[in-house]
């Protein structure tokens, strides 16, 4: 269901050294309360490890690992939005905790996504453009309201101009 221009294929060598026991997980070292729930982890354990030393030792030495993976590419458009929602927020965004770090981020990702849903209608809403980047900012811990106001419009702004450049063919430099 995914759209094929959005993914690329990379072969990825996969490093000799893989190991063929898996290690053990948290699940092994506490006891199960129920013995027949015990049985069937370790006999679906017992058939992985069979399985993984068997194609390790079918394997010729000489011959590489290779897998494929899809990677998802993001749309360029996006990635224009996203680099004017970030820019001048480097300092910011570090000066934050981990955990606020990767809920500024996710948000920002949401924020850029339904952006660019607004961009892509007949008529663009910019005023709704700038309440969702003065929410987005708002996440930032102990930015006052003037620096919020300013870099919505800033922003805003840059993402009109990017926006009359794709719509125009690229009139505004």
């Amino acid at each position: 269901m995914s759209d094929p221009l959005l993914h690329t294929e990379r072969v990825v060598p996969v490093p000799e050294s893989i190991p063929t026991q898996p290690e053990v997980s948290p699940v092994d070292s506490e006891p199960s309360a129920d013995p027949e729930t015990s049985a069937e982890i370790q006999n679906t354990e017992n058939s992985a490890n069979e399985s993984i030393s068997r194609v390790a030792d079918e394997r010729p030495a000489s011959a590489p690992v290779t897998m494929r993976v899809t990677v998802p590419l993001k749309d360029p458009a996006l990635v224009k939005l996203e680099a004017v929602l970030e820019e001048d927020l480097t300092d910011l965004f570090l000066a934050m905790p981990p955990d606020d770090q990767a809920k500024f981020k996710k948000t920002g990702e949401e924020t850029a996504l339904q952006i660019q849903k607004l961009l892509e209608q007949a008529k663009v809403n910019f005023h709704k453009i700038f309440k969702l980047i003065k929410t987005w900012l708002k996440l930032i811990p102990g930015v006052n309201r003037f620096f919020l106001e300013q870099e919505a419009k800033i922003k805003t702004d840059k993402i009109r101009l990017l926006t009359d450049a794709d719509r125009h063919g690229g009139g505004h430099t």
